[in-house]
Parts: structure tokens; C-alpha cells; sequence
């Protein structure tokens, strides 16, 4: 279990076929901000998740925006 995302990992497990999921996913305001911000390295990263389960609506939205 991880509590950051990294997107080397993702790539590497996608790469070799694993599927990698996040769960019981939150995202702060300050942490929203900095992922739209850097949506270059956090859309592909974000996008090589079989399964992005958020704790909260509010959460879930934060993902679905990215």
C-alpha cells in the first residue's frame, strides 16, 4: 500500500500487464491543486489505474476532473 502515487510504478506495472488500483482514495485541496497542475504527469499516471475507489463524493470528483 501506498499513500502517493508514482507514476514510474504505474508505468512499470502497466508495462508488464498488472493492474494497479487505488483504494480508499482522498484527495486535499492542496493536493488538487498541485495534480491539475502538473496534469501532464498526473493524467497519465491517473489513467493507468484499473480502479480508483474515493472515500468520499468530493474525492471521487477531484479524480473524475483529472
Amino acid at each position: 500500500m501506498e499513500t502517493e502515487l508514482w507514476p514510474n510504478l504505474l508505468a512499470a506495472a502497466h508495462r508488464f500487464g498488472v493492474r494497479a488500483c487505488l483504494i480508499n482514495a482522498r484527495v486535499s485541496p492542496r493536493t488538487g491543486a498541485q495534480l491539475g497542475k502538473y496534469r501532464a504527469l498526473s493524467q497519465p499516471a491517473l489513467q493507468r489505474l484499473s480502479v480508483i475507489a474515493a472515500q468520499t463524493a468530493a474525492d471521487a470528483a477531484w479524480f473524475e476532473r483529472l
